[in-house]
Protein backbone atom coordinates (compact mmCIF):
# COMPACT_ATOMS: atom_id res chain seq x y z
CA UNK A 1 0.00 0.00 0.00
CA UNK A 2 1.37 3.67 -0.74
CA UNK A 3 2.04 5.85 1.64
CA UNK A 4 1.28 9.42 1.41
CA UNK A 5 3.58 12.33 1.97
CA UNK A 6 2.01 15.65 3.84
CA UNK A 7 1.64 17.58 0.44
CA UNK A 8 -0.26 15.06 -0.94
CA UNK A 9 -3.01 14.68 1.90
CA UNK A 10 -3.05 18.71 2.06
CA UNK A 11 -3.65 18.73 -1.95
CA UNK A 12 -6.34 16.18 -1.46
CA UNK A 13 -7.68 18.14 1.56
CA UNK A 14 -7.58 21.30 -0.83
CA UNK A 15 -9.83 19.39 -3.68
CA UNK A 16 -12.67 20.14 -0.88
CA UNK A 17 -12.42 23.49 -0.56
CA UNK A 18 -14.16 26.16 -2.61
CA UNK A 19 -13.10 29.75 -3.17
CA UNK A 20 -13.16 32.70 -5.41
CA UNK A 21 -10.32 31.21 -7.67
CA UNK A 22 -12.10 27.20 -7.80
CA UNK A 23 -15.30 29.27 -9.09
CA UNK A 24 -13.93 31.07 -11.51
CA UNK A 25 -11.88 27.65 -13.35
CA UNK A 26 -15.40 26.32 -12.77
CA UNK A 27 -16.90 28.62 -14.94
CA UNK A 28 -13.62 28.32 -17.66
CA UNK A 29 -14.58 24.92 -17.97
CA UNK A 30 -18.39 25.50 -18.57
CA UNK A 31 -17.41 28.35 -21.46
CA UNK A 32 -15.31 25.00 -22.52
CA UNK A 33 -17.59 22.52 -22.49
CA UNK A 34 -19.77 25.15 -24.70
CA UNK A 35 -22.44 25.22 -22.32
CA UNK A 36 -25.04 28.25 -23.15
CA UNK A 37 -24.95 31.69 -20.90
CA UNK A 38 -27.89 30.86 -19.43
CA UNK A 39 -26.54 27.21 -17.90
CA UNK A 40 -23.36 28.56 -17.10
CA UNK A 41 -25.51 31.68 -14.66
CA UNK A 42 -27.30 29.28 -13.15
CA UNK A 43 -24.41 27.13 -12.26
CA UNK A 44 -22.06 29.83 -10.82
CA UNK A 45 -24.83 31.81 -9.09
CA UNK A 46 -25.77 27.66 -7.51
CA UNK A 47 -22.02 26.92 -6.78
CA UNK A 48 -21.35 30.84 -5.33
CA UNK A 49 -24.83 29.89 -2.97
CA UNK A 50 -22.92 26.81 -1.83
CA UNK A 51 -20.08 28.53 -1.71
CA UNK A 52 -21.88 31.03 1.09
CA UNK A 53 -23.61 28.69 2.58
CA UNK A 54 -20.50 26.82 3.78
CA UNK A 55 -19.16 29.90 5.33
CA UNK A 56 -15.74 31.70 4.58
CA UNK A 57 -14.25 27.97 5.20
CA UNK A 58 -15.39 27.01 2.01
CA UNK A 59 -15.15 23.67 3.39
CA UNK A 60 -17.15 20.88 1.03
CA UNK A 61 -18.84 18.17 3.54
CA UNK A 62 -21.23 15.45 2.34
CA UNK A 63 -24.37 17.05 4.17
CA UNK A 64 -27.34 18.37 2.47
CA UNK A 65 -27.41 21.93 1.35
CA UNK A 66 -30.84 22.96 0.31
CA UNK A 67 -33.07 23.87 2.81
CA UNK A 68 -36.48 21.73 2.71
CA UNK A 69 -38.14 25.33 2.54
CA UNK A 70 -36.76 25.40 -1.06
CA UNK A 71 -37.92 21.95 -2.14
CA UNK A 72 -41.31 21.51 -4.07
CA UNK A 73 -43.43 18.87 -1.38
CA UNK A 74 -45.53 16.49 -2.70
CA UNK A 75 -48.69 18.03 -1.81
CA UNK A 76 -47.66 21.61 -3.50
CA UNK A 77 -47.22 19.28 -6.88
CA UNK A 78 -50.52 17.98 -6.77
CA UNK A 79 -51.66 21.31 -5.73
CA UNK A 80 -49.91 23.19 -9.12
CA UNK A 81 -51.54 20.28 -11.03
CA UNK A 82 -54.58 20.89 -9.84
CA UNK A 83 -54.61 24.48 -9.90
CA UNK A 84 -53.82 23.73 -13.68
CA UNK A 85 -56.63 21.35 -14.47
CA UNK A 86 -58.87 23.34 -12.48
CA UNK A 87 -57.75 26.58 -14.41
CA UNK A 88 -58.73 24.80 -17.91
CA UNK A 89 -54.77 24.80 -18.54
CA UNK A 90 -54.56 21.52 -19.96
CA UNK A 91 -51.01 22.44 -21.85
CA UNK A 92 -49.69 23.22 -18.80
CA UNK A 93 -50.85 20.61 -16.27
CA UNK A 94 -48.86 18.34 -18.78
CA UNK A 95 -46.07 19.81 -19.37
CA UNK A 96 -45.48 19.36 -15.13
CA UNK A 97 -46.87 16.40 -15.81
CA UNK A 98 -44.07 15.64 -18.47
CA UNK A 99 -41.31 16.95 -16.77
CA UNK A 100 -41.96 15.19 -13.41
CA UNK A 101 -42.25 12.09 -15.03
CA UNK A 102 -39.26 11.96 -17.30
CA UNK A 103 -36.94 14.30 -15.39
CA UNK A 104 -36.33 16.23 -18.73
CA UNK A 105 -34.92 19.77 -18.56
CA UNK A 106 -37.01 22.75 -20.00
CA UNK A 107 -34.86 22.72 -23.02
CA UNK A 108 -35.85 19.20 -23.72
CA UNK A 109 -39.58 19.69 -24.13
CA UNK A 110 -39.39 20.04 -27.86
CA UNK A 111 -38.15 16.37 -27.95
CA UNK A 112 -41.60 15.07 -26.65
CA UNK A 113 -43.06 14.59 -30.26
CA UNK A 114 -46.17 13.10 -31.19
CA UNK A 115 -44.04 10.56 -33.04
CA UNK A 116 -42.36 9.34 -29.65
CA UNK A 117 -45.66 8.81 -28.37
CA UNK A 118 -46.06 5.71 -31.04
CA UNK A 119 -42.86 4.32 -29.25
CA UNK A 120 -42.88 5.83 -25.48
CA UNK A 121 -39.16 6.92 -26.30
CA UNK A 122 -37.91 10.17 -27.12
CA UNK A 123 -34.60 10.82 -28.30
CA UNK A 124 -33.38 13.93 -26.49
CA UNK A 125 -30.06 15.55 -28.56
CA UNK A 126 -28.68 17.99 -27.24
CA UNK A 127 -24.85 19.68 -27.69
CA UNK A 128 -23.75 16.56 -29.51
CA UNK A 129 -25.19 14.14 -26.44
CA UNK A 130 -28.07 11.85 -27.44
CA UNK A 131 -30.28 9.79 -24.59
CA UNK A 132 -33.12 8.12 -24.42
CA UNK A 133 -36.21 9.47 -22.20
CA UNK A 134 -38.87 6.61 -21.73
CA UNK A 135 -42.41 7.97 -21.28
CA UNK A 136 -45.02 6.05 -18.98
CA UNK A 137 -48.10 4.18 -20.55
CA UNK A 138 -50.23 7.04 -18.50
CA UNK A 139 -48.18 9.62 -19.62
CA UNK A 140 -48.72 8.53 -23.62
CA UNK A 141 -52.36 7.77 -23.15
CA UNK A 142 -52.54 11.71 -21.92
CA UNK A 143 -50.59 13.00 -24.38
CA UNK A 144 -52.55 11.29 -27.09
CA UNK A 145 -55.85 12.50 -26.33
CA UNK A 146 -54.27 16.38 -26.11
CA UNK A 147 -52.57 16.04 -29.30
CA UNK A 148 -55.89 14.61 -30.59
CA UNK A 149 -58.11 17.31 -29.10
CA UNK A 150 -55.13 20.22 -30.01
CA UNK A 151 -54.99 18.51 -33.66
CA UNK A 152 -50.85 18.36 -33.41
CA UNK A 153 -50.30 16.15 -35.61
CA UNK A 154 -45.90 15.46 -36.00
CA UNK A 155 -43.43 17.12 -34.40
CA UNK A 156 -43.22 18.72 -30.62
CA UNK A 157 -46.06 18.22 -28.33
CA UNK A 158 -46.13 21.37 -26.34
CA UNK A 159 -46.08 24.62 -28.77
CA UNK A 160 -47.70 28.14 -28.72
CA UNK A 161 -50.56 28.79 -31.18
CA UNK A 162 -48.12 29.67 -34.18
CA UNK A 163 -47.27 26.13 -33.63
CA UNK A 164 -43.73 26.85 -32.24
CA UNK A 165 -42.07 24.91 -29.51
CA UNK A 166 -42.49 26.69 -25.80
CA UNK A 167 -39.33 28.78 -24.70
CA UNK A 168 -38.03 28.66 -21.30
CA UNK A 169 -39.52 32.34 -21.06
CA UNK A 170 -42.91 30.93 -21.93
CA UNK A 171 -42.65 28.44 -19.55
CA UNK A 172 -41.42 30.43 -16.87
CA UNK A 173 -44.08 32.96 -16.97
CA UNK A 174 -46.74 30.50 -17.29
CA UNK A 175 -45.58 28.64 -13.98
CA UNK A 176 -44.87 31.68 -11.79
CA UNK A 177 -48.40 32.63 -12.56
CA UNK A 178 -49.60 29.32 -11.73
CA UNK A 179 -47.20 29.23 -8.65
CA UNK A 180 -49.51 32.71 -7.58
CA UNK A 181 -53.14 30.71 -8.25
CA UNK A 182 -52.28 27.75 -6.34
CA UNK A 183 -50.85 29.30 -3.20
CA UNK A 184 -47.13 28.11 -3.69
CA UNK A 185 -43.66 29.40 -3.37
Amino acid sequence: MKKHTLCEKENHMEAHYINEERITHFERLLIEDEKCQITRKKYVRDVREFFAYTGESGLVTKEAFRSAERELTKEEYYRLLETARAGGNKRLYLLMETICATGIRVSELPFITVESLCTRRARVSLKGKTRTVILSQKLCRELKQYVREKEIRTGSIFVTRNGQPLNRSNIFKKMKSLCEKAGVD
